[in-house]
Formats: structure tokens, C-alpha cells, sequence
């Protein structure tokens, strides 16, 4: 399970750096895609960590030096990518074994003397020492480091030695204690890991001193600097003690530009996860780095003085072990896989032969087993639980004592609504990168939905095939319910075509996604995010995953996905929660915390105290919905320019609102919103048009089923106010549709326009209107002219003191009014019972 882990932790890691450094596609310039920091998923551990064969070792050092020569490509080099990766999971696997490791080794730091040597071989000199490596390197007698006897070792130009006489290649990317590198970059002593250069001056050489068995081997770095940068000289020595093993660095004189660094100081051993390097801003004062990628601070304020010497001392076999350091997972980490192995690293002290095991749910943890190795497989853990271990290490002079018993709780299942934006961290998402090449599922910011945060993605491989599993967190879900998963999803460009399948089981890898796929689109070559809902219903109640599938031919762009979630699919409807503030385009401010999209009911309530505005914005998906529906009491403002669609029906229970500027004798159009194509009205306030001077600014808010503030005579299905900044003369069309009044035996020219001011309704001269209000229209009008008052206005064929466009008449009954308002009650009733039902903010 480890092995597993290990592997494609690994390769994650090697995705994104050859991601980084990978030479821009043709006219495909993309983004870097971050690993998303999960559980790696679904490969077989034997086949992960299997050992090389006597063939592949022959044939991976081949690999090896095609690649050192800058010849290797294509499917050579995927190869190279899994034999290395193999090799380097076996040698972890096989590492707790070894006699020692650096991580064991104690440290001290104390003022010295800096005595340079003057003597030996020089390397290199000037400028011209840079990125060099020197190899084979004699060291005079016989060295001990990590458990291995070395005779020889490679000098790197950048503040480091690696141990061996096998040539090697590369500066480590610079960062040799936590680079991946694992042919050239193991093994090895940092004692100003960065990117240095010789000054003119500059000079590298070696040179052993003493007499045996007490002789030092010593690497020194004259006059060096960062590279390209003036101002700066630094002087070092890195010291091999023979006997003893002692490695020590020892500072001589240093100068500082402005420009501040961040050198990796410190041991590495066989791999990444060994080693025992040094952090802070006080040479003098330095601390244990808590990973592998620790630096030191070097500016003008922080500097080593010149004597400063690191000391590492390894631990001497007679002595007892001391506890255990460096768990993983970490004391007190949440969020844990429920299938996560146990790590440690021996502490100081001696070198453990065996380590008792205690681990269970209890504080006081029960003994489970000694063993050999420093990893521990719990097996599967129960979801949403802690975990307490401790590990005593042993050896034949005695066990660890006062070691401390750790703790971790194990990711618990999400229930739906479960969404995830990624636009922040991301937990409980895990990758299988089934065709083991270099490029997986990550999270990149070139292609996202919205204007910030970021999404999954995924990049082409120029010869292989996409074949890559993105998968959701463990969901709790209800046996015989039906469940939508709800995500958006497009192409990096237009020029290539990716494929994407959904499908869903019980767990996180591809051979658990037995069900048929829920989805498929084999023809992505659009970049406006797309919305898809599917659904599926498991038959018994459990943990289950949903998982992503990109499976586009080879050289190909990006496949992108973001804003998903995971919801009960009985309850389709999204309501506004305006948890941040008035934006539509805002997460936070929606159920479920993802923006609606143009397959999706939406709702805007009362409740909440932020009421939405629709404004612009350059993400396409925002503003599209299918159904709309403002609740009585509910407000919906539209900016003057507005990104609101409705592909279906919206409905005007509440208030709907715009403030536009209305010039002279240009026809202004209020609350006007189309479908998605734009070819559809789906809803019209009101048209006016200034026949004398300019109105300015105006507002228009139509009040939908509603009574008007004033029109106690009785009940509007609309009700308009308008409120100009200057009231001057006006022609003003006012809209309903057809839905809201059925002219049968009204004739819609029998229409009147009345408005309310001076304590009455007013009798408005009739202009023009829509003609035949037809099924289902949204058009309808009838026109006023000349308006010069500005308050509520009312429709109605009759009189002002039957205001009612229910009937249409002034013989409205009291059994038609009894019905409207238990129309209204019941439209009230249904609104409760939404609301008790309506799920809570992701």
C-alpha cells in the first residue's frame, strides 16, 4: 500500500516539474498544473515496487545515458520515467533496512576557526565555474556515510559533494536535499545548496590532511557568489573526517548584496524522505528543518560569521536508539486516508535493529507487533476516526524510552450537498494516473470558470494517450436514492479535442467504476464551460466516489473541470443564501457554494438580507439559469448592462428592479431578460420614452402577484412604479404576460392604464398596445401617454376602484377574491415548505 503511494507520489512530483520545465507545445502555450496534494489511487503495489530484473537495470542505465546525452524522447523516455520510478520505490521499500541513516546522525554548531587550505587539486577557477561537476574525486581513506563506505566522491560547483565515484550529472534544480533527481541527487552533503557561479577570483579545490587514521578530507569554495550577481563573495569548506565520519561545514568570510537567498544546508540520504538539514536566519543559532525542502536564510542581516561550523556526528552502534522522529502522518493531522501507511525515521542514539508498534483508537495505544522496517500497515482504518501510535525503537543494548504517542484522525465521508470549487485547498480528491506517464490531474488558474481561484486540469502527452482518473471524496449516500452530480467542464482551446467520461463506485481507482459511464462527451473542443448534470442511484446505502475520466487521444491540449458537486437529485432547486454580500457571481452567495448554471432552477427568496444584483461578467456561464423564480418578498436588481438568461420560465413573485438612464425621445427598455441564445424574450418590464426633456436616472421595479402599496381596492398581478430623477413627460409602455392575464371576453384594447397619486386612482390617456396577447407571451402591453405623475400604476378594463388583473372587469366576486388569496396562501405554504427542506451552504 505504501509502495503504491510512494510511486505516485513521485510521479505527481515529476509531473509538475517537467510540467514547469517542459517546452511550450506549438502555438499551445498552457498553464502548470499543481499537483492537488491527495492520496494517490489504484495501482497494484507489486507491480509499483517491483525489483529491476538483471535486463531492466542494463536497460534503465542505457535509458540513462540517452538522456544525459539529450537524446531521449517519446516512448523511450516514458520508459525511462517507469523504470526509474520503480527502482527508486524498491530502493525506499528496502531502506528501513539499512544499517544507519543520516536523519540518526546528531548535530552541533559552534564558533570555529575557518583555515582555508592552500594545497591539493584545483577544480576550476573564475567565472567559469558554474553548474560543474567533478567526479571521481579521491578522498584519501575510507568514509562512512548512511551506513556505506565511499572511497571517492563528486564535487558539485554549487555548494555541494555527493558520495561515490559514479559520474553524475545535473545541479539538482539547485535544491539538491529535496530534489527528485534519485540517479544524480542522493547521497549527499549541502553546505550552501543554491545556484553559485565563481567570482573572478573564484577558485574550487580539495585536499586531504593528517595522517591516518586521522586525516580530514576538505572541498573548498573561494570568493564564490550567486550566480550573475556583484557585490557578493563567499568563502566555505565542507570537511570529511576519517575514523570518526564526522561531516562538518565550516564559513569563512562572507559579503552580502541586497538581494536575500535561501541556501538548502544540511544531509541527504538515499532518499528524499532522509534527512537531517538546518533552517532559520541565525547561522549561529540554526534549528532542525521540519522537511526536506527547509532552507537557510542568507542576506545582509544573515550571515554565517567566519569560523561558524555545522557539525554532524553519526550515532555510534553500541549506544541504545533513541525514539523515533519525523511521523508521517504528522502528530494531530486531520483529513488522513483511511488506507495510509505509518512512517518514522530512526532518531538519535544507536541504530534500531526492530521497533515495537502500538496503535489503536485508545490514547494508551495497544502493542501490535515488532518488526524490522520503519513502515506500518494499519490496514483500512474506519472513516472520521483517531488514531493513536507510538513506535519505541530496539536494539540489543536497549529500547527508546519516553517516546511520545502520536495522533491522527482519518478523513470522514461527506454527505451531499457536497461541492468543491477548487479554488482554495483541496482535500479528500485523489488521481489514478493509470498510463503511468508524466502528466495527471492538478490544479492550474489558466483555465478556470470565474475570474479567480482555479480548477481541475489536466495537460496532453505529445505520444501517449490521456488516460487519468480524477476522483471525488468518499460520499455517504442512501441506498434507492437518486443522486446528480453537477460540474462544468471545457477544452484549453478550440484547435483540439478532448473526451471526458463520469462514472461512479465504491472506490477511489478505475477497476471500482464498473457502473456504465453517466456521462460521455467525446468531442470537447469548446472554452466556454459547459454545464452537465447526471445522475445515478445506488441500491444500497454506503461510501461511494464519483470519478473523472480523461481519455483524449494523444498529443491534445487541456481538459478541464471545476465547480462540481454532488447533490440529492429529488431536490433540483438552488436558492440565492447571499452569504457574502448582493453578488451573483459569487460562490459563497449560493446553496451548495458553486454559481448557478444554465441547466439549473434557481430561487430567490426573502429571507436573506443581501438580495442579489446581476451585473456583468466576462465568465460566460455566469447569469445562465433554465428556471427563475423571485419569491414574495424576494428582491432582483439587474445592473444597466447584465449577464441574467432564463432558458425557461421565469416567474415574478417578488420584486424585479433596474435603474437605466432615459434620455429624450430614445425608447428605453427596463427588465428585459432573454434565453441563453438571446433570441427569446423571456421577461419585459416597461418602455419609456421621453417626449419633452431627458428623465435621467430611472428606476422601473416591478412588484410580481402582488397588492400595490397603495391600491387597498385591490389585488395587481403587477404593479409598477417608476421613479425618474426628473419626472418630465413620458410615453410609457407597460408589460405582462400572458400567463398573468387571460384577455377571454377582455379584449386586450379594453385595457386602461390608471395610476395612484393625490389620493386616487387616476384614469391614464391610452396610447397604442401589443395587439393579440397570444398563449404563453411575455410581450403583452398596453400604452400611456404623456405621463407627467410617477407613482404606482395599475391595469385594469374597467374602473380604478376594481384595479384588478385577475378578471379583467369590475365584477371581480367575492369568490374570485377568496381564490386569488388562496392562490396566494398556497404559493406561501409551498414557499415554507422549500425553505424547511432547502439544504445547507456547502
Amino acid at each position: 500500500m505504501q509502495s503504491t503511494h510512494r510511486l505516485l507520489r513521485l510521479l505527481l512530483l515529476l509531473a509538475l516539474l517537467l510540467t514547469l520545465a517542459a517546452p511550450a507545445h506549438a502555438q499551445r502555450p498552457g498553464p502548470a498544473a499543481q499537483p492537488l496534494g491527495v492520496a494517490p489511487a489504484g495501482q497494484a503495489k507489486e507491480e509499483a515496487c517491483a525489483a529491476l530484473s538483471a535486463q531492466e537495470e542494463a536497460e534503465l542505465a542505457k535509458l540513462a545515458e540517452l538522456k544525459a546525452a539529450g537524446q531521449l524522447s517519446g516512448a523511450n523516455y516514458q520508459r525511462f520515467l517507469k523504470l526509474s520510478a520503480r527502482a527508486d520505490c524498491a530502493a525506499e521499500v528496502a531502506a528501513p533496512e539499512a544499517i544507519s541513516a543520516v536523519s540518526t546522525y546528531s548535530f552541533s554548531q559552534f564558533a570555529g576557526t575557518y583555515i582555508p587550505i592552500t594545497g591539493g587539486t584545483v577544480h576550476g577557477t573564475g567565472t567559469g565555474v558554474d553548474d560543474n561537476n567533478y567526479n571521481a574525486v579521491n578522498i584519501g581513506f575510507t568514509f562512512n556515510y548512511d551506513g556505506v563506505a565511499y572511497t571517492q566522491v563528486g564535487i558539485n560547483a554549487n555548494g555541494f559533494v555527493r558520495m561515490g565515484g559514479t559520474s553524475f550529472s545535473g545541479s539538482c534544480n539547485y535544491t539538491p536535499i529535496n530534489s527528485t533527481d534519485t540517479t544524480n541527487c542522493k547521497n549527499l552533503v549541502s553546505a550552501l545548496g543554491m545556484d553559485l557561479q565563481g567570482n573572478t577570483g573564484g577558485e574550487l579545490r580539495s585536499q586531504t590532511l593528517g595522517t591516518a587514521p586521522n586525516r580530514v578530507f576538505v572541498v573548498q569554495w573561494k570568493d564564490f557568489r550567486f550566480y550573475g550577481q556583484t557585490g557578493e563573495s563567499f568563502n566555505f569548506q565542507i570537511r570529511l573526517y576519517e575514523t570518526t565520519d564526522v561531516v562538518e561545514f565550516v564559513y569563512g568570510a562572507f559579503t552580502k548584496n541586497a538581494t536575500a537567498r535561501s541556501p538548502q544546508v544540511g544531509l541527504k540520504g538515499a532518499t528524499t524522505a532522509d534527512y537531517n538539514n538546518r533552517t532559520g536566519t541565525n547561522w549561529a543559532a540554526s534549528t532542525a528543518g521540519t522537511s526536506n525542502s527547509a532552507t537557510m536564510t542568507l542576506s545582509t542581516s544573515s550571515l554565517p560569521a567566519s569560523g561558524q561550523t555545522y557539525q554532524w556526528t553519526p550515532p555510534s552502534p553500541l549506544d541504545p536508539p533513541g525514539c523515533a522522529i519525523n511521523p508521517s502522518p504528522g502528530n494531530g493531522a486531520i483529513e488522513v486516508w483511511w488506507d495510509a501507511d505509518l512512517t518514522w525515521m530512526p532518531g538519535p542514539g544507536g541504530t534500531p535493529t526492530s521497533y515495537d508498534v502500538y496503535f489503536g483508537t485508545s490514547p494508551t495505544p495497544p502493542f501490535v507487533v515488532n518488526q524490522a522496517g520503519t513502515t506500518y500497515d494499519p490496514g483500512t482504518m474506519p472513516y472520521g476516526t483517531t488514531h493513536y501510535w507510538q513506535i519505541v525503537p530496539k536494539n540489543s543494548n536497549g529500547s527508546a524510552t519516553g517516546c511520545p504517542v502520536w495522533s491522527f484522525t482519518t478523513f470522514a465521508p461527506v454527505t451531499p450537498t457536497y461541492s468543491q470549487s477548487f479554488d482554495g485547498t483541496v482535500t479528500g480528491w485523489t488521481i489514478e494516473n493509470t498510463n503511468l506517464d508524466s502528466y495527471v490531474w492538478g490544479l492550474q488558474s489558466t483555465y478556470r470558470r470565474g475570474t479567480t481561484g482555479g480548477a481541475a486540469g489536466i495537460r496532453w502527452n505529445t505520444s501517449a494517450p490521456m488516460d487519468d482518473w480524477l476522483f471525488t471524496p468518499p460520499l455517504q449516500l442512501t441506498g434507492g436514492t437518486t443522486y446528480a452530480v453537477r460540474f462544468f467542464y471545457r477544452a484549453g482551446s478550440t484547435s483540439w479535442t478532448e473526451k471526458m467520461e463520469v462514472k461512479w463506485g465504491n472506490a477511489n481507482n478505475s477497476a471500482a467504476m464498473t457502473s456504465p459511464a453517466i456521462f460521455n462527451d467525446a468531442n470537447i473542443n469548446f472554452t466556454t464551460m459547459k454545464e452537465a448534470i447526471a445522475t445515478f442511484t445506488p441500491s444500497t446505502s454506503g461510501v461511494y466516489f464519483v470519478g473523472f475520466h480523461g481519455y483524449s487521444a494523444a498529443d491534445q491540449f487541456w481538459l478541464i473541470v471545476d465547480d462540481v458537486t454532488v447533490y440529492d437529485a429529488s431536490d433540483p432547486v438552488w436558492e440565492w443564501q447571499g452569504g457574502t454580500d448582493t453578488d451573483w457571481f459569487k460562490n459563497a452567495n449560493w446553496e451548495g457554494g458553486i454559481v448557478p448554471g444554465e441547466l439549473d432552477q434557481v430561487k430567490i427568496p426573502a429571507a436573506p438580507t443581501n438580495q442579489p444584483t446581476v451585473g456583468s461578467s466576462s465568465e460566460a456561464s455566469y447569469g445562465r439559469v433554465f428556471d427563475l423564480t423571485v419569491d414574495p418578498g424576494a428582491t432582483l436588481t439587474l445592473a444597466a448592462t447584465h449577464n441574467l438568461r432564463v432558458n425557461g420560465t421565469l416567474t415574478n413573485n417578488g420584486t424585479m428592479q433596474q435603474t437605466l438612464n432615459v434620455p429624450l425621445a430614445t425608447p428605453t427598455m427596463f427588465l428585459n431578460v432573454k434565453n441563453v441564445a438571446g433570441s427569446v424574450d423571456k421577461y419585459f418590464g416597461a418602455q419609456i420614452n421621453a417626449t419633452v426633456a431627458a428623465l435621467g436616472n430611472t428606476t422601473v421595479k416591478v412588484r410580481g402577484n402582488q397588492q400595490c402599496p397603495l391600491a387597498t381596492s385591490g389585488m395587481l398581478y403587477r404593479c409598477h412604479e417608476i421613479a425618474p430623477t426628473t419626472p418630465n413627460l413620458a410615453h410609457i409602455r407597460f408589460y405582462f404576460t400572458e400567463p398573468e392575464f387571460t384577455p377571454t371576453g377582455h379584449p386586450l384594447p379594453a385595457l386602461q392604464v390608471f395610476n395612484y397619486h393625490s389620493g386616487g386612482w387616476n384614469l391614464q390617456a391610452r396610447g397604442t398596445d401589443s395587439g393579440t396577447c397570444t398563449t404563453g407571451a411575455v410581450g403583452c402591453f398596453v400604452e400611456a401617454l404623456n405621463v407627467s405623475a410617477y407613482s404606482p400604476f395599475g391595469l385594469t378594463a374597467a374602473g380604478p376602484n376594481a384595479v384588478r388583473l385577475a378578471s379583467a372587469s369590475a365584477e371581480a366576486t367575492p369568490v374570485g377574491w377568496l381564490a386569488l388569496m388562496a392562490g396566494l396562501a398556497a404559493v406561501a405554504v409551498a414557499a415554507l415548505a422549500a425553505a424547511r427542506r432547502r439544504r445547507p451552504a456547502a
